[in-house]
């Protein structure tokens, strides 16, 4: 199964968008949680943030793996952006 690379099938000004809006609540969750906790903590705080501005996610879904546009695999990542990137 082939597939095209990624950044070959986005916007790249969107994509630019999103990266700098999760980032901006990855740092926001930082800000106001501090370090120590379990990485849960931080897993629901991120969720909550995204939902807060607006970024629609998914939380543990199976998504493929691609090596040299070859499906190698899947994985479970802890959020996945649902806006089609």
């Amino acid at each position: 199964m082939t597939s095209k690379p990624l950044m070959n099938m986005v916007n790249l000004d969107d994509f630019n968008v999103l990266t700098h809006r999760v980032i901006g609540c990855a740092m926001t969750v930082h800000n106001r949680l501090g370090c120590g906790f379990m990485e849960r903590v931080y897993q629901n705080a991120l969720a909550l943030e995204f939902r807060k501005q607006g970024i629609e996610f998914a939380m543990e879904c199976e998504k493929p793996i691609f090596y040299d546009q070859i499906e190698s695999g899947s994985d479970e990542p802890i959020l996945w952006s649902k806006t089609g990137f």
